[in-house]
């Protein structure tokens, strides 16, 4: 957990939350699973915890023990539904429908906070965090120039590199207009590869990537519910 809140640390310029140091935001859960970071100028909380399942039983209760329901630390004054964001980080083996259909049935559960499943293989992490640690601490608009230059075949680090920006919350991803067109290359390249798919269905994908690229949360979201499968 730590080195992966590290690691997104160094992607935003080594900190979780612009201008503000992760030691002065972090809240103390006693938990070995789950972490609390509170924006302090407008008192957002955002919960960090790894979500570990063999397929049948997984931690889910623990987490939410460690997070909303930590009495030890809240009291009976629970961090309001509204405030509450939670970030699951999910290392699995492979990607398949199984993945996908786990991941649409807890980002779409409303109980208590929004919720983002990071979903990460082991091969994609040490990618990752071999390219942050040659690059040093970088920030957003860096990182979706260096996105843009991987339209026609993104390497393991920048896949997930995509997923880390599209699935963090609190970090305000403003497209300069020649990275916009970079990225509508990007996408013109991911949908010419879907498998199956009409000229209508394509267009439609691009409209909806296009039209809400500025805002990471309707986007994971869309292409989550709808596209997800045929897109990566």
């Amino acid at each position: 957990m730590n080195k992966f809140i590290n690691m997104l640390s160094k992607i935003n310029g080594g900190n979780l939350i612009d201008g503000q140091e992760n030691s002065d935001i972090e809240i103390n859960l006693n938990s070995k699973v789950s972490k609390l970071f509170v924006d302090r100028f407008d008192e957002k909380y955002y919960f960090f915890a790894e979500y570990l399942t063999d397929g049948n039983r997984d931690n889910w209760k623990q987490i939410q023990d460690d997070t909303v329901n930590n009495v030890e630390v809240f009291g009976e004054s629970k961090p309001n539904p509204s405030d509450s964001y939670l970030i699951l980080l999910w290392k699995i083996d492979r990607v398949d429908d199984v993945t996908y259909s786990k991941i649409i049935d807890i980002e779409e559960n409303v109980f208590f906070y929004k919720k983002y499943v990071l979903y990460y293989t082991q091969e994609e992490y040490d990618a990752l965090n071999e390219w942050v640690a040659k690059n040093g601490n970088m920030n957003i608009e860096k990182v979706l120039e260096i996105l843009s230059d991987e339209a026609d075949e993104m390497p393991l680090y920048a896949k997930l590199l995509v997923r880390v920006i599209t699935k963090i919350p609190f970090w305000d991803l403003k497209f300069p207009s020649a990275v916009l067109e970079d990225f509508e290359h990007i996408v013109d390249v991911k949908i010419s590869n879907m498998r199956n798919a009409s000229k209508t269905e394509v267009q439609e994908m691009k409209k909806i990537i296009v039209n809400n690229y500025n805002d990471a949360n309707i986007l994971a979201d869309t292409i989550f519910s709808e596209y997800l499968k045929e897109w990566c």
